[in-house]
């Protein structure tokens, strides 16, 4: 049921529990070398499809109103890709931070994380992307 303010409280509840037990299962993944920790979030790939799937539902019950798809692209490409630049920026420049020296920039790897395709060529069937982890 929707709220005055537009909200579909129950399926957002629903999209922050998913987002939540992904972040829990790389959290398990990443620090708890132990295969038992790593059983609870052994679903994290299928409650991604699910935070996704209930994303593209919330994105287009929240822009019924735009007049026009080309403006709904262009709205979501300003307001995404600036930070993603920045992330990709601070990343780099941490890492490089790390290892003591500026790394070298791969055009190849640098464009694939531009159009969000950089772990393609892992993928596992019924898979476009997989995060490295």
């Amino acid at each position: 049921m929707a709220t005055a303010t537009g909200k579909l409280d129950r399926l957002e509840g629903l999209r922050g529990f998913a987002a939540l037990y992904v972040a829990a299962g790389h959290i398990l993944n990443v620090h708890f070398d132990n295969p038992r920790w790593a059983l609870p979030g052994r679903f994290a790939a299928e409650v991604v499809i699910l935070f996704f799937l209930l994303s593209g539902f919330v994105i287009r019950y929240s822009t019924r109103d735009e007049s026009s798809f080309g403006e709904y692209i262009f709205k979501r490409f300003r307001r995404i890709y600036p930070l993603f630049f920045l992330t990709l920026i601070i990343s780099y420049a941490l890492r490089s931070w790390a290892e003591h020296r500026w790394l070298p920039i791969d055009g190849n790897e640098l464009a694939a994380n531009i159009f969000m395709i950089q772990d393609f060529a892992y993928k596992r069937p019924g898979e476009i992307g997989r995060a490295h982890v």
